[in-house]
């Protein structure tokens, strides 16, 4: 079931938390009813995001609801990366990914064949798609049935902060953590994707290519400075998401002070620590607001000196 958050109201610029029954926005899986059909389908958070160096990647696929025995059929479809140069299906080698009746989730295991020095530089990544492609014993399947993995370049010029990053806070109520995700941006080597910018948006990339209305973006893309070891990037307050949330409302980032909200007239600045770690400078916090008809809402709050983001 979705998640629910208390919304931030703003009142003559002062922020007042009151409950409102929100869910979270993003669209990119399958909520389970008791009493349906069973399905089978990809789950992952942050996007598949793999780095050249990985090795091997395992790819989740669960099943929700009773089921017998059954076998779901997976295929990957070449882009950029290349089965058998780029990657390969170590498992299930088949193609056929096999369920016991006591199952509820198994693995793709891929094969990442490490490149020549440089091989990404441009523009950074290598992408395919890996795909459930039909199930049997009666089981459906879910919405995330195709997914695009992308392949970062261990030799990209940013590769010291691109990946996941463990990040924590307080959203005035309780502390919190979520992963956060720093992707390549195509053809910019001075840039990263943040995806998962609030515990709400930790599954906020997903483009379909068959099918744009499946699509969403609930990501920020930023511009790097500073060398390896002093990496710095900026978010300027007001700058809205691409994707709407599911009931259309803008999406915001606000700038926030632990008193009052701004949406214009500064940046929300994250410098790397000498410990390795991201923190946001002059104390800011922020919050991921939605605007509607009754006014400004938030899905996600962090308060002012209370967000670290680290691995």
């Amino acid at each position: 079931m979705k998640t629910k958050y208390i919304p931030l109201i703003l009142t003559a610029c002062a922020v007042v938390l009151s409950s409102c029954d929100r869910t979270d926005p993003y669209r990119g899986g399958d909520v389970f009813v008791s009493g349906e059909g069973a399905f089978v389908t990809l789950d992952f958070l942050g996007g598949l995001s793999i780095r050249e160096d990985a090795g091997t990647f395992q790819v989740p696929v669960r099943v929700l609801g009773n089921h017998g025995n059954f076998s779901v059929t997976v295929q990957t479809t070449d882009g950029t990366a290349k089965n058998g140069a780029d990657f390969t299906i170590v498992e299930p080698a088949t193609g056929v990914l096999a369920f016991g009746e006591d199952d509820i989730v198994k693995y793709i295991t891929l094969g990442i064949a490490r490149g020549n020095v440089g091989e990404y530089t441009e523009p950074g990544t290598k992408d395919f798609q890996i795909s459930l492609t039909s199930a049997t014993g009666g089981i459906d399947l879910g919405s995330v049935r195709k997914a695009t993995a992308t392949i970062n370049d261990a030799d990209h010029p940013l590769v010291d902060i691109i990946g996941e990053w463990n990040a924590t806070a307080n959203n005035g109520s309780s502390n919190v953590a979520w992963t956060m995700t720093l992707m390549p941006v195509a053809g910019d080597l001075e840039k990263v994707r943040i995806n998962g910018i609030g515990p709400h948006f930790t599954d906020g990339y997903y483009i379909d290519p068959d099918n744009p209305d499946n699509s969403y973006d609930y990501t920020y893309v930023v511009t790097v400075t500073g060398e390896e070891g002093s990496r710095q990037f900026a978010i300027p307050f007001g700058k809205e998401m691409k994707t709407p949330d599911s009931d259309g409302n803008i999406l915001m980032l606000f700038g926030y002070d632990g008193q009052y909200v701004y949406t214009s007239g500064g940046d929300l600045i994250f410098t790397l620590q000498e410990d390795g770690s991201f923190l946001i400078d002059d104390g800011w916090g922020y919050a991921i607001c939605y605007i509607d008809d009754e006014g400004i809402g938030a899905y996600d709050v962090v308060m002012p000196n209370s967000f670290s983001m680290s691995r």
